[in-house]
């Protein structure tokens, strides 16, 4: 739960130096709630960078957390494929060059 609340504290703060390491780390993270932060962090931090892992970790989540990783999908995109993990990466296949977080 410490590291969860961190992360909270990383998205206030809107700390972009710390997104690799979210990404990287926390996104992978074994808790779940270590996981459900650090896909709301991302969100909140506007991360591009965290788009395709993102979709990585809907493919490989299940329940409250697909929900979570969609959310932030969602967020970050303006899109909404739902948890239909092959419907985001055909999207983001198609668009991940040009595609501009707003």
């Amino acid at each position: 739960a410490g590291l969860a609340m961190l992360l909270e504290g990383v998205a206030a703060l809107r700390d972009t130096s710390l997104e690799a390491l979210v990404i990287d780390k926390h996104l992978q993270h074994p808790e779940w709630l270590v996981r459900a932060s650090a896909a709301a962090t991302l969100a909140k931090l506007r991360s591009k960078a965290a788009i395709e892992p993102l979709i990585n970790r809907l493919e490989k989540e299940e329940g409250r957390l697909r929900t979570d990783m969609r959310s932030a999908l969602a967020s970050l995109t303006g899109k909404d494929f739902n948890t239909n993990a092959t419907l985001w990466r055909r999207w983001w296949k198609d668009n991940a060059e040009s595609f501009v977080v707003q």
